[in-house]
């Protein structure tokens, strides 16, 4: 039954001016992030899934969600846009040699990239996976890791991100009627976190600074210190970006905690926000897009509908296939 999925407008906060995000891409004016910004790996929007990912490498959903994921995760604190970053790139590695771990770590990325020819062939995503671009630049980083005092150093770049209206904060989607949909997962979420959905443009860009995150060997999924040299770059006529993130085959202003979701068949079914199935399971509700936000004077709305019932409402955040074959 559609009135049971918990799927819900996103709540609105203010962002701040500047977040951050860690990435081993490089500024570079042609082909680096001062020139093609940041590109998301898919295009779904789960909330639950977005922030399950990267700890759960031993379960396939989750795993299999980071190659389809449409949003770009930043966060105002620039330690915890690493330690996010750290958490995805060593998965459960835990070796503390330098060979050890990077033999680990490039069986992992091999793996990686074996699993995102089968997402790739799934018949319901909107647009094409761009980990493997990801995978790539983590495989090359691995010959960049260094070990000294017992203390690893992953090389790569802090950059300064200008936002506009539409970032969505992960605290205010996650605390208060919401909490239940992620109560198990609370521990992974970054409360600092601001997450945009889709492209963020290359324009919003304003400052990259050299840094390593420096990691424990024996505690590789914690960052112990992000060591940023201040000989940043700057990128001249940087300016938050003015273009919406709504698009009427993608997103739509709706996340999913725990949406429906099978890939790498024929025959399944994906309620997820921005999924060919969710586009079906949406039409005839009454939801109005970028308009449940903001009226046609860029005045904020006050209470966007809630089209598949609100958070009080829905009883579980879990959908079974069954469920959404009957719509």
């Amino acid at each position: 039954m559609t009135d049971s999925l918990a799927v819900f407008p996103y709540r609105h906060a203010d962002p701040p001016g500047i977040v951050y995000r860690f990435d081993i891409k490089k500024p570079g004016a042609t082909g680096g992030v001062f020139d093609e910004g940041f590109q998301p790996a898919g295009a779904l929007f789960d909330l639950w899934r977005h922030f399950s990912w990267y700890t759960n490498t031993a379960q396939l959903a989750p795993a299999m969600y980071s190659y389809c994921d449409g949003f770009v995760g930043t966060s105002t604190a620039p330690i915890n846009s690493a330690s996010t970053y750290l958490q995805w790139y060593l998965g459960s590695c835990h070796e503390n040699t330098l060979e050890a771990l990077r033999s680990a770590l490039q069986k992992r990325f091999t793996s990686m990239k074996l699993m995102a020819a089968v997402v790739k062939d799934s018949p319901f995503l909107k647009g094409a996976s761009k980990k493997v671009e990801d995978i790539n630049r983590a495989i090359d980083s691995t010959n960049l890791i260094e070990l000294s005092e017992n203390t690893f150093r992953l090389p790569g770049w802090l950059y300064a991100i200008k936002t506009n209206k539409y970032f969505i904060s992960a605290r205010e989607n996650s605390t208060r009627r919401r909490v239940k949909f992620v109560s198990d997962i609370t521990d992974r979420i970054d409360m600092e976190g601001w997450l945009y959905p889709g492209p963020i443009s290359s324009k919003a860009v304003s400052r990259a600074w050299p840094v390593h995150i420096q990691f424990d060997p024996k505690a590789p999924g914690t960052t112990s210190s992000l060591v940023i040299d201040q000989r940043y770059q700057d990128h001249d006529g940087a300016a938050p970006d003015t273009d919406s993130p709504f698009r009427k085959e993608g997103w739509r202003g709706l996340i999913g905690y725990h949406a429906a979701m099978m890939l790498g068949t024929k025959t399944g079914k994906c309620s997820v926000p921005g999924s060919e199935g969710f586009t079906r399971l949406l039409e005839g509700k009454d939801w109005n897009d970028e308009g449940e936000y903001w009226d046609t004077s860029n005045q904020q709305v006050p209470n966007p509908h809630f089209p598949f019932g609100t958070p009080s409402e829905v009883e579980s955040h879990t959908l079974s296939f069954a469920d959404t074959s009957k719509t």
